[in-house]
């Protein structure tokens, strides 16, 4: 059995872990802020000392020098004054390099010395003509800023092999405007690395102390605020369960006097143990009650089957058509529906749909949908001006947003015409005489009732005689097995080719199909509504002559 922790123990791991990560995230940002003030001061101080001796130098001289490469009296003059120049603003390295190619660059003024302090002098004093590989990771930043052309000062912080650099490169130009080269000036930063650990160091365990101080007084807190009245209010729910109702009515008087939710949830608490005796005592009445709604759904249940044709075959008297329908509420009733019925002698008109939701809604909605669309093709209209009549009419007054997805279509009896539309509905199926069963392939327009003022398209197919439509609703493809997986759309196409391989006739094809369903779903519930229209088209009195023969 496993042990039970109490709250106190909770609280206590709770609030040390709690502690544990803000004094992390106390450090880490103190520390982040502190070497940002760190570096900042630097960078400032390598930027100035690179715009101070880019201000200072002749760039006359330089582009002199970097032309004839001599170093005469003068050239000795500009070293000195350079060497002075990086002790006065304490550089650890200041010098001029000229781009020679997009590889290398050449040193103009070096005023480094080895020995300086960069890296345990492994820096040696370049002379005029020594080159710099410029393609490297040190002068990124001065690329990028002479090909963007946006500024002449540029920055970067360097760990490599001459250390902790903070280098900052100032361009310089001809008198032209023509670019020149550049004046680099590094700052070294190892004593920030020591600065910084020791930051660290001291503000660890300052933010130790204050947090450690903090969580007790807190835990203190929290036992005396929360934990005693929890432990107090489990002890009279104990006692509840435990003794008859009558006993227990007193027993919760709990001296909880917080003045807040938890002397409010004792207060609740009483109250909960007076309603529960009421409960029991209305337990009966609320059973009967709950008996005669069921009853009252299962006479919902049959007027909706009622509303749907179901004595087939359907129309005995016609050799032209033949066709079979059924529709299985995942409730006592449900949101799908099927109907098909004349227009006249020579129009016949099908139409499946589903309404969103389930139960007792889906079903009135249903009636309505369905009572719609057989009233505005009664009127003649055609199958697309059908939708768009009815989606306007659906959407007035649509205040719980609901929507039904349908497909409907128009046989022409004697040509085999079929015009059709869909409102967002599962593809239908399709199989000629000789064929396979495959999709119907068309562009679903929206839902019905989902948006005012929609246009529906329609698309026209000739079915010819033996041709085979088979219509159906998500319910089919998405019924769920104990494994969660889906029948599918593969799975259902696949069942219908075998079946029909059998030579089997539409009522039979109907039958297999159902209950195939029920033996891939196995013990699952039905999670939604399941309805399947299927009609053969024969043609004329001549065709069905050929079509035995």
């Amino acid at each position: 059995m496993t042990k039970k922790r109490g709250l106190n123990f909770k609280f206590t791991v709770l609030f040390l872990m709690f502690s544990f990560l803000l004094a992390v995230l106390l450090c880490g940002v103190n520390y982040q802020i502190y070497k940002n003030d760190l570096l900042q001061q630097y960078c400032e101080k390598a930027m100035n000392a690179a715009s101070t001796a880019a201000f200072l130098l002749d760039s006359q001289k330089i582009e002199h020098y970097s032309e004839t490469q001599v170093m005469d009296e003068e050239y000795e003059e500009e070293i000195r004054f350079i060497d002075l120049l990086a002790q006065s603003m304490g550089v650890e390295n200041l010098y001029v390099l000229v781009p020679v190619s997009e590889q290398y660059a050449m040193f103009i003024y070096d005023a480094s010395e080895p020995g300086d302090g960069l890296a345990d002098s492994k820096y040696e004093r370049m002379v005029l003509g020594d080159l710099a590989e410029y393609d490297g990771e040190n002068y990124s930043s001065v690329r990028r800023a002479i090909e963007n052309k946006t500024e002449t000062t540029s920055l970067e912080i360097v760990d490599g092999e001459f250390g902790y650099l903070a280098s900052a490169y100032e361009l310089i130009y001809k008198e032209n405007g023509e670019l020149l080269g550049f004046v680099g000036a590094d700052f070294l930063m190892s004593e920030i690395k020591d600065a910084l650990r020791r930051y660290l160091i001291r503000n660890i365990l300052l933010v130790l102390a204050v947090v450690s101080i903090c969580t007790v007084f807190l835990l203190y807190k929290v036992k005396k605020m929360v934990i005693l009245p929890v432990q107090m209010i489990s002890e009279a729910a104990d006692k509840f369960a435990r003794t008859d109702y009558n006993a227990n009515l007193q027993i919760c008087a709990a001296e909880i006097h917080t003045q807040d939710e938890l002397e409010q949830l004792n207060d609740t608490f009483t109250k909960m143990m007076k309603d529960i005796v009421g409960y029991v005592s209305n337990l009966a009445k609320v059973t009967a009650e709950k008996e005669k709604i069921s009853a009252e759904l299962n006479v919902a249940s049959s007027i909706q089957e009622s509303m749907l044709p179901s004595i087939f075959p359907a129309f005995p008297e016609r050799k032209d058509i033949d066709i079979y329908a059924t529709m299985t509420p995942a409730k006592e009733v449900g949101g799908d529906f099927y109907d098909f019925f004349f227009i006249d002698k020579d129009h016949m008109a099908v139409v499946i749909a589903d309404v969103s939701g389930k139960g007792v809604p889906a079903a009135l909605f249903m009636v309505i949908a369905k009572t719609l669309l057989k009233n505005e093709a009664l009127s003649g209209k055609s199958v697309g001006e059908i939708f768009t009549s009815v989606n306007q009419q659906l959407v007035e007054n649509n205040k719980e947003g609901m929507f039904v997805t349908s497909f409907m279509g128009i046989l022409e009896l004697s040509t085999g015409r079929f015009t059709y539309a869909s409102a967002g509905h599962n593809p239908p199926l399709h199989k000629e005489k000789e064929g396979q069963f495959s999709w119907v392939k068309d562009r679903p327009s929206m839902i019905l009732a989902g948006l005012e003022g929609v246009s529906y398209t329609e698309h026209e197919m000739k079915l010819k005689p033996g041709d085979v439509f088979f219509m159906y609703t998500d319910g089919v493809t998405e019924a769920l097995n104990p494994e969660e997986d889906f029948y599918g759309e593969e799975r259902l196409i696949n069942k219908l080719n075998e079946i029909d391989a059998k030579g089997c006739d539409l009522e039979t094809m109907l039958e297999e199909v159902r209950l195939d369903l029920q033996r891939f779903r196995d013990t699952a519930m039905q999670a939604d509504d399941i309805t399947i229209l299927i009609f053969q088209y024969y043609g004329n009195d001549k065709q069905i002559e050929e079509l035995k023969g």
